[in-house]
């Protein structure tokens, strides 16, 4: 847990979470959270935003940028995944891409991964499916800024409590 100061809300239209940090003010650490505390802290939604909307390289993987605006949901979710694997493979402009495919209240999703240190890692194997055990598995999803008429679904990132 950290203390960041800060000067109140951005008011940005699609990720209303958005404050701004106080310049020349250092952040300070508080203390680890528990493991026991992240459970608590689970977004409890029925979906992540709206689904049966597609690109190429996902599954229900983005939002018309009007029902963004329109519902002015946050833009940001913690969940519990039912099942989850990292899929390493080529984008259509032939660079090597992390994907995430999982399930969410019986909805299958594929988003492309932005955490840096998932994305180091796993960057590094061939192309192939690598399943994560679901079960101490949590997700940040994050709503991305508009894109040719669309925000994307973005896994921002990903934590794995370790068992024991």
């Amino acid at each position: 847990m950290i203390t960041v100061e800060t000067q109140g809300a951005d008011d940005h239209p699609y990720q209303k979470e958005n404050v701004l940090i106080t310049e020349k003010h250092f952040w300070a650490w508080q203390r680890k959270l528990s493991p026991d505390t992240l459970p608590r802290m689970v977004d409890e939604v029925d979906e992540l935003w709206q689904s049966g909307f597609h690109s190429t390289n996902g599954i229900n993987d983005r939002v018309p940028e009007e029902i963004v605006v329109k519902f002015n949901a946050p833009s940001l979710c913690l969940i519990r995944p039912d099942d989850f694997t990292l899929l390493v493979s080529d984008d259509l402009d032939g660079r090597k891409k992390v994907r995430a495919r999982f399930s969410y209240h019986d909805t299958p999703y594929l988003l492309a991964v932005t955490d840096p240190g998932i994305e180091k890692k796993y960057l590094l194997k061939e192309q192939g499916e690598y399943p994560l055990s679901a079960g101490d598995l949590y997700l940040t999803v994050s709503m991305s800024e508009p894109f040719n008429g669309f925000c994307y679904k973005l896994v921002a990132a990903l934590i794995l409590q370790d068992e024991g």
